[in-house]
């Protein structure tokens, strides 16, 4: 035990101590073990001293290790105490409130308390140190977190460090050499032109937003972003060789980068107020470019303007001529022909000569930004495509009943009645292989597909593949006064698209729901349907993502004629089809904050069309079809922000194509048909249809006919094997 000494000790060898009291001073050169709880007020001074683990010692005198201190334990330095260390060893805990000095050496515990530390040699922390001051002479690693009321890092010395882990309320005082990584905002650094502050940012942004004064500072990382405050006005000098500098804090302000030598291009990102036309702007006190350009990359508008044409420098006030002619030279516009704003966009330009960025207020349609366009474009690119592509299909029973001879027809509409005569001129193997197909019930499905290019007029091109299946039942057929027949007919289908344009990328999907009802009378037919539907689509533009709700609803109409030509054979068949649909897209907030406000969009569209039909043994029956499709009628009203959007439609254009529909046995038909588009929409639509027949008659199949001889008499009634 130390109490049990008396007298100064001279130690060369080794001593240990087993708790207790110090009471005389212990020197030499030798090691001293504390294996048990030690209190000192005396001087220890050897060359090692080691604490063992769980050991407490508390020193309010001096301990001096001139080789190594290997603390495992806990050591409290009281208020006007010494602790001096060559080298440490810390695993333990260290609460320091007097003065404590190292040589090096490595901090795995913790040094903490209202003391100060002082590094003379090669230190490495992998823990934490909070002391009121650190004062460095040597080489400090930072691995963990220093947090201290001052820090001083003395001239030819040097701190390696996060950024985030090196914490001072006063600002650093550096003469040596300051090695900084990380992302965050870091704590003020003053001294001279000694100093040298370097940046080596480790991820892809570095954030300044407090003054550095008087050093030299380097940035080798990727981005430079300045915050509010940021400034190197009185760094001695500023040396840039890294990627980016980023200014864009949703603040107008000016920059000043002190004496800026540029060891690399530097991309420049700006804030611009053009509602005010100002720019953030730069500035230097001497500029040596090294043949390198400060590349105006990105400019964020804070608010737009309608001005026709504007110009702005980013060079600040207060720059000296030479200055001033040296960085318009230096200053490339790369930022890309247009500028945007979360509403409009804008044309750019840069003219060294005198140092000033020129942008121009485009006209129309064409001045808006697509990320605010989503909702106009995708009123027309989905919500209209989808009911124009309901209405076709929706007139189903007509487009696969007009196509057979009237004959076929006229037999199938009065099946309980009439029949074919077998021998009809030349066409006994065509029309009696043709069947009687839309007597009864029936059920369908039309799955589809296209991928073409829409052009909106006062609206971007868009690319888009619209795909889906719409499911419907047909009723039997009606008879009607005045040698009319009817069909109802009722569908629900599904839709999606993907629409794609200006780097704005959409998804949508939904449904529809309509009831058609068709008439028949010889070679004359019409019919009307009445849809509605709703879906949802995701947009993806340059600010994120966002989601929009639409429903719809419509009228439409189809009118036709046959003409026959070779008893049935081949049939022309002129048809004017009319549709009126109303889009309503919900009003919303996308993804840049601009509100978005949408009126019901209401669209007329008229399409003549002609269709070419033959009828072939075997029951083939290929068409060809073109036609024309145009808007009567286009209202649409939509605001961004109060900002009237243009009226957008799809431009007229011509469709036509092949198809084959073919009756497969008594209960199956099927078709395909592939159709070309020109004008307004450019590219190729692929559909295809099934029919099943429900509850056929088969008492129909069994009727007997009456042979005529005559080929001006096409059908015979029918004698009735089941009258009673």
């Amino acid at each position: 035990m130390a109490d049990d000494i008396s007298g100064t000790i001279a130690n060369n060898g080794t001593l240990t101590l087993n708790g207790g009291t110090v009471k005389n001073d212990i020197s030499g050169t030798g090691t001293t073990n504390i294996t048990a709880d030690l209190t000192n007020a005396q001087t220890i001074g050897q060359a090692n001293i080691s604490v063992n683990p769980g050991v407490n010692v508390t020193n309010s005198g001096t301990i001096n290790a001139d080789t190594a201190l290997t603390l495992d334990g806990n050591l409290n330095n009281k208020a006007g105490s010494s602790l001096t260390a060559d080298s440490i060893t810390n695993n333990g805990t260290v609460i320091n409130l007097g003065n404590m000095s190292v040589g090096g050496g490595v901090n795995s515990g913790n040094i903490t308390g209202s003391g100060s530390l002082t590094n003379t040699g090669n230190l490495t922390n992998n823990s934490v140190i909070v002391q009121n001051s650190v004062a460095n002479s040597g080489n400090l690693i930072n691995n963990g977190t220093i947090s201290a009321n001052t820090i001083t890092n003395n001239a030819g010395s040097t701190i390696t460090s996060n950024t985030q882990n090196l914490i001072s309320s006063s600002p650093i005082v550096n003469s040596g050499t300051l090695n900084l990584t990380g992302s965050a905002t870091f704590s003020d650094i003053s001294g001279d032109a000694t100093g040298k502050v370097n940046i080596n940012a480790d991820s892809s942004s570095f954030i300044l937003n407090n003054n550095i004064q008087g050093n030299e500072l380097t940035f080798n990382g990727d981005v430079l972003r300045f915050g509010i405050n940021g400034d190197l006005a009185n760094t001695s000098q500023f040396n840039f060789n890294g990627n980016a500098v980023d200014l864009v804090n949703n603040n107008i302000s000016n920059t000043n980068f002190g004496n800026l030598n540029l060891l690399s291009n530097m991309n420049l990102m700006l804030d611009g107020n053009f509602a005010q036309q100002t720019l953030d702007t730069i500035s230097a006190t001497g500029f040596n470019s090294n043949g390198n350009f400060i590349n105006i990359s990105h400019i964020n508008i804070l608010e737009p303007t309608t001005a026709p044409s504007f110009s702005i420098s980013p060079i600040g006030d207060n720059v000296s001529g030479s200055v001033r002619s040296a960085l318009a030279s230096a200053i490339r516009y790369t930022g890309g022909e247009l500028v945007y704003s979360p509403i409009y966009k804008y044309s750019a330009e840069y003219n060294p000569a005198n140092g000033m960025l020129n942008f121009t207020n485009l006209n129309g349609g064409d001045k808006f930004n697509p990320a605010v366009l989503v909702a106009p474009a995708v009123t027309q690119a989905a919500g209209q495509v989808t009911m124009w592509q309901s209405f076709n299909t929706a007139f189903e029973h007509a487009d696969t009943f007009m196509p057979y001879p009237r004959a076929l027809r006229t037999a199938q509409q009065n099946a309980n009645l009439y029949a074919l005569s077998t021998d009809y001129n030349d066409n006994i193997d065509v029309i009696a292989e043709m069947g009687y197909e839309h007597t009864n019930l029936a059920s369908w499905v039309k799955p589809y597909t296209s991928f073409e290019s829409l052009s909106l007029k006062n609206g971007p091109k868009m690319d888009m593949i619209s795909y889906g299946s719409i499911f419907g039942g047909d009723s039997d057929f009606r008879t009607l006064k005045n040698g009319w027949s009817n069909v109802g007919t009722v569908y629900i289908g599904y839709n999606g698209s993907q629409i794609d344009y200006n780097d704005v990328d959409v998804t949508t999907n939904g449904g529809t729901l309509g009831i058609t009802e068709s008439f028949y009378k010889n070679n004359f037919f019409t019919a009307i349907t009445v849809a509605a539907g709703g879906g949802f689509a995701q947009a993806h533009t340059m600010y994120g993502n966002e989601d929009l709700t639409m429903i719809m609803a419509g009228i439409a109409s189809k009118t036709g004629y046959n003409f026959e030509f070779l008893d049935g054979r081949f049939i022309i068949q002129p048809t004017l089809q009319l549709n009126y649909s109303m889009v309503k897209t919900f009003d919303y907030t996308n993804a840049a904050g601009v509100r978005i406000n949408s009126d019901p969009a209401h669209t007329l569209q008229i399409n003549p069309n002609i269709r070419f039909i033959g009828n072939f043994k075997g029951g083939w029956q290929p068409y060809a079809s073109i036609g024309m499709i145009w808007n009567a009628m286009n209202v649409s009203h939509n605001l961004a922000n109060n900002a009237e959007l243009p009226q957008m439609y799809t431009k007229p254009y011509v469709e036509y194509g092949v198809g084959l529909q073919k009756q497969i046995g008594e209960n199956f038909s099927g078709y395909g048909q592939v159709m070309v588009r020109n004008g307004g929409r450019t590219g190729v639509a692929l559909t295809a249809g099934f029919r099943w027949y429900i509850g056929r008659n088969k008492d129909n199949n069994n009727k007997t006919f009456e042979k005529n001889v005559s080929n001006k008499t096409v059908i015979k009634k029918l004698k009735s094997t089941n009258k009673k």
